[in-house]
């Protein structure tokens, strides 16, 4: 038997990794500096949304705009901001 029963409770490779992932974010957004927080925050918000996969591919895109003025970064100034 290769699919699961409805008896079957044994989580998915992709709810671990989601699992893994909230814990990830959660902790950024507790103990991280202000940026790393702030765009961890603002990617638990959108996972109720827009779901997880989602939500972490526009974190992606969010990571290289300026935390306050929103503007386009490099590579190098998004690893200043977030490391």
């Amino acid at each position: 038997m290769d699919s699961k029963t409805s008896s079957d409770t044994t989580p998915t490779k992709k709810e671990i990794s989601e699992t893994i992932g909230l814990g990830l974010l959660e902790n950024c957004a507790k103990k991280g500096d202000e940026a790393n927080s702030k765009l961890a925050e603002k990617t638990l918000k959108q996972v109720n949304t827009v779901g997880f996969a989602n939500a972490l591919e526009q974190m992606a895109k969010d990571c290289f705009k300026h935390p306050k003025t929103g503007q386009p970064l490099s590579y190098s100034e998004m690893r200043m901001f977030y490391g």
